[in-house]
């Protein structure tokens, strides 16, 4: 049986404000759906700057969100991206460990996908993101049966 998590997992967050960082899965673009992509940023980031870039004209572009840029690529992606926290020291460092987060984003996949769990994942990982999605795809983060 599914435990539902003690994190928040909003269903849609602007990727464009910073939303104090839970574990959270935002839906970053959505068409129609052959398969999903999960971006997971990195040390010291945020899910709403970390993907973005500024164009030559000093606007900020989402490569994940604006139509074109990922979605022009890949027109039948559900695209996501994952928060967490993510900074290593300072005022408030964060005390969690590759396998929580892993826990994390499966929890929040598995909220998201109910409707739709066999459909195929690409994982983008910058940095630490990269280790937290090899963490997922090795299967075993998952201590609790789905069925």
């Amino acid at each position: 049986m599914y435990k539902r998590s003690k994190f928040h997992i909003p269903t849609l967050s602007p990727l464009d404000k910073k939303p104090a960082l839970n574990y959270s899965l935002y839906i970053a673009y959505n068409r129609l759906i052959g398969f999903s992509i999960v971006a997971i940023h990195g040390f010291a980031s945020h899910p709403s700057s970390a993907w973005t870039y500024q164009d030559g004209d000093g606007k900020s572009v989402n490569w994940l969100k604006d139509e074109s840029m990922l979605p022009a690529v890949c027109p039948k992606a559900r695209i996501l991206a994952f928060g967490y926290d993510s900074m290593p020291v300072g005022t408030n460092p964060t005390r969690k460990s590759i396998p929580n987060i892993a826990m994390s984003l499966l929890e929040g996949l598995m909220m998201k996908r109910k409707d739709c769990p066999n459909r195929p994942i690409i994982f983008l990982g910058h940095c630490l993101g990269g280790l937290i999605a090899l963490k997922v795809h090795s299967g075993k983060t998952i201590p609790f049966s789905t069925s």
